[in-house]
């Protein structure tokens, strides 16, 4: 099969969301969160294009668009392949397709000076495994597994405030407290990406700031909140919305502090926030191997459910 690319042009809204509805016609997900129209494509490439690197590159047979991939630079050196992309119509062959997009990715993300390359995708086994395998034909290393856990915000525990800890929340301290708290508390981490992302200050600091700007317009510094004790800061946790649900998005804790209860008090005050902003459930992920982690949100009433996040990584030559 004879294949070429172009990049995406006004007036391919509605290619770009055939394509997607017709690949994941019976994914649950996409049907409650995808494109759905064509405005709604136009709105969310516009959104993405405020990254200049960002590109959607659409393969094609005979000149039909038969499937796209996305990809941006993450940072200065890491090159971004977004979840789910490949994305191909099933009547064509998803390898070889799927091949020739992620290397024109590939191509594109190097040009950018691109020295790594991350790819994420969540959901279930029978889902994932086929992008898995495909990125791992083309080099592309497992660097993480996480569990997708989640909880009703109804039956929240009773809790005792930990003996002298004071809360703050971002209304009372500067975010870069949150830097040095990320640092403090994941330098050691058993979750690899967390510990990634705390061993360099300017990393740390370009993902408070991603996070700060994950809710938009809805972003709630109450959400944001950090224990001291005697004057020092000893953990955080950051709670915020994602899409109609919340999500505990980090808690950390110093490691000279930790199975003192600090851990599950702030875990706890990130759901009671939740709850107080009218969230009727809130999610979290977890490393596989942090099971010390796992332990602790199962006690809190979190279940496991049948999704796992799956990060990969390739480093590239110039």
């Amino acid at each position: 099969m004879k294949l070429s690319f172009r990049n995406y042009a006004q007036g391919d809204e509605e290619t770009y969301v055939n394509i997607y509805r017709e690949r994941y016609k019976t994914c649950s997900w996409f049907s409650k969160h995808g494109p759905a129209t064509a405005s709604d494509a136009k709105q969310e490439i516009a959104q993405k294009s405020g990254n200049s690197t960002y590109r959607l590159i659409f393969a094609l047979t005979e000149n039909n668009p038969i499937g796209f991939i996305e990809a941006s630079m993450e940072d200065a050196q890491t090159g971004l392949i977004h979840g789910y992309t490949p994305c191909i119509l099933p009547t064509y062959s998803q390898k070889e397709v799927g091949s020739a997009l992620i290397q024109t990715a590939v191509k594109h993300l190097r040009e950018q000076g691109a020295k790594k390359l991350r790819y994420s995708i969540m959901g279930r086994n029978s889902d994932t495994t086929p992008y898995i395998e495909l990125y791992q034909t083309l080099d592309f290393k497992i660097s993480r597994k996480a569990l997708i856990m989640w909880k009703k915000l109804d039956t929240l525990p009773e809790y005792v405030t930990p003996l002298l800890i004071n809360l703050a929340t971002l209304n009372q301290v500067n975010a870069d407290c949150f830097v040095d708290l990320f640092i403090k508390c994941f330098q050691d981490s058993k979750d690899r990406d967390a510990a990634q992302i705390a061993s360099n200050i300017e990393q740390t600091k370009k993902f408070i700031q991603q996070l700060r700007e994950r809710e938009g317009p809805n972003h709630d510094p109450g959400g944001w909140i950090t224990a001291s004790l005697n004057g020092e800061f000893v953990g955080f946790t950051i709670a915020i919305q994602q899409g109609t649900d919340g999500l505990i998005a980090e808690v950390g804790v110093a490691p000279q502090f930790r199975r003192s209860g600090i851990g599950t008090y702030l875990t706890l005050k990130g759901l009671e926030r939740l709850e107080q902003r009218g969230f009727k459930q809130a999610s979290l992920g977890v490393d596989v191997e942090n099971t010390a982690a796992i332990a602790l949100y199962e006690k809190l009433g979190f279940e496991k459910l049948p999704f796992e996040v799956h990060e990969l990584e390739k480093t590239i030559t110039p």
